[in-house]
């Protein structure tokens, strides 16, 4: 199928793929093709309609659609059980399958299972983003996702997240967004999953419980988030998302616990050997510690030295 240069009803940059749709049979090729989708669709009329479509880097897909009324019968290719599609839509659009209705409209978002044939209909003109979401890299165990199946997102714990980054993703403009709108979305989902974790967040502030075990034990070379699973009772992905949720990358809040430490010893131990400091302050060895070191001061440790001097 060809891509053509369209003016798009969305803000992307060029490096997305704009594909027009001349006729029914191209509409369905897009979608076999780039979505991984078997279709079968109708246009009550074909050259109004426009698909922008993203391919992440875990396999993820992110798809904007700018269309004339459509109806339509889609089930993924191919046996993807951790996939889930996530539809959030300004437009009223109608959702089914034997079992399940649902519909999503004024920036609300649905969730639908991929491992079967469902009903997709828009009576009006239709403007809608979507993921075709991996959630292997934020859910433990996949098996819970049928926790969130065919439900809309303000019946999820965390649905208002979710509705708040689908939206985002109307304006975002450059690859490295769209990458970090769905992780966010990846980690809300898994929030949502497990309602017993986010009870506990709330009830317990177990994101104050992570970062107290860190600032506790970040003086341990060996120190990673198995240590901080073992204390809490959650998996490494869990608490990951926990952190993730208030913007806390792990492995960058512990090396600048330890990286102040290492300035407070070199700084009161100037008689010290420095490989001796860097390893006290939790680094592995001198070289990390001075890399964490020269990326904060932009600085050597003899320089940072003499300037406190």
């Amino acid at each position: 199928m060809k891509n053509f240069k369209l003016e798009s009803p969305f803000p992307v940059n060029n490096n997305l793929l704009l594909h027009k749709s001349d006729h029914c049979r191209d509409w369905d090729d897009f979608y076999k093709k780039n979505l991984e989708f078997k279709s079968k669709s109708l246009f009550s009329s074909i050259s109004n309609s426009k698909i922008l479509s993203y391919e992440c880097v875990d396999n993820s897909k992110v798809v904007l659609i700018d269309s004339d009324p459509y109806m339509g019968h889609l089930k993924f290719l191919g046996c993807k059980k951790n996939f889930i599609f996530i539809i959030n839509s300004i437009s009223k659009l109608h959702y089914s399958n034997n079992n399940f209705n649902l519909c999503t409209e004024n920036g609300s978002s649905s969730i639908i299972s991929s491992d079967n044939t469902f009903s997709e209909i828009s009576k009006l003109r239709r403007k809608s983003v979507s993921i075709i979401l991996n959630t292997s890299n934020y859910i433990e165990d996949n098996d819970n996702i049928g926790q969130i199946l065919w439900k809309v997102s303000k019946d999820l714990s965390y649905g208002y997240l979710i509705d708040k980054l689908m939206t985002d993703i109307y304006t975002t403009s450059s690859n490295k967004g769209m990458e970090k709108i769905k992780n966010a979305i990846g980690a809300a989902i898994a929030l949502s999953i497990d309602n017993k974790m986010s009870d506990l967040i709330k009830r317990n502030s177990l994101f104050e419980q992570i970062l107290e075990i860190i600032d506790n034990n970040f003086k341990d070379n060996d120190f990673s988030l198995k240590n901080i699973g073992y204390k809490v009772g959650f998996s490494i992905k869990t608490i990951q998302n926990i952190l993730l949720k208030y913007n806390v990358k792990f492995y960058s809040y512990l090396q600048s616990k330890r990286c102040i430490e290492f300035e407070y010893l070199i700084s009161t131990n100037k008689n010290y050997n420095l490989e001796y400091l860097a390893v006290a302050a939790g680094f592995k060895n001198l070289s990390a510690a001075k890399r964490e070191f020269n990326k904060k001061h932009q600085c050597t440790i003899k320089n940072y030295l003499e300037n406190a001097n």
